[in-house]
């Protein structure tokens, strides 16, 4: 199937009144949340890479756990940042305030659904970190790469 045709992955998400379509977080999704929320998003890469970067054997059940603590964090610290990330993941980027005011199990329930499928399993996020690891290595000076990498 060419590119073109190609639709992202959808889960129904139900709320009070009626239900939206959530898809998994995109490459633009990532650009407009930085643009917006620098701060949040730092913070939830100095958990990962403190998580992951610096311990290669993470097995399963503290991935996971790391995961769920980012998000619960993520959630507490900064709800305009999850507000718009579920807005952007529902397509309807203009809907943050109308994101805010969702009851807190369908907040939940469209985070959890934006992470399972952005990655499907914890092998996803293992392999999408290991990628990322690469990437910084080949992107950045050894200098800039070693301080990445610490």
């Amino acid at each position: 199937m060419p590119l073109s045709e190609s639709k992202p992955k959808t889960r129904k998400v139900e709320f009070p009144g009626g239900s939206t379509e959530i898809r998994g977080i995109s490459l633009s999704d990532v650009a407009m949340l930085i643009d917006s929320h620098e701060g949040v998003i730092n913070s939830i890469v100095q958990k990962i890479r403190v998580g992951f970067f610096e311990n290669d054997a993470v097995d399963d059940e503290a991935m996971s756990q790391l995961m769920i603590d980012t998000a619960l964090e993520v959630i507490r610290e900064s709800p305009i940042f999850v507000a718009n990330l579920i807005a952007i993941c529902a397509d309807e980027p203009d809907q943050i305030e109308v994101a805010m005011k969702l009851p807190l199990n369908t907040t939940i329930e469209a985070v959890i659904a934006i992470g399972e499928i952005s990655f499907t399993d914890l092998a996803s996020i293992k392999k999408f970190i290991a990628s990322v690891k690469v990437l910084i290595r080949h992107l950045l000076p050894n200098e800039s790469a070693a301080l990445a990498a610490e």
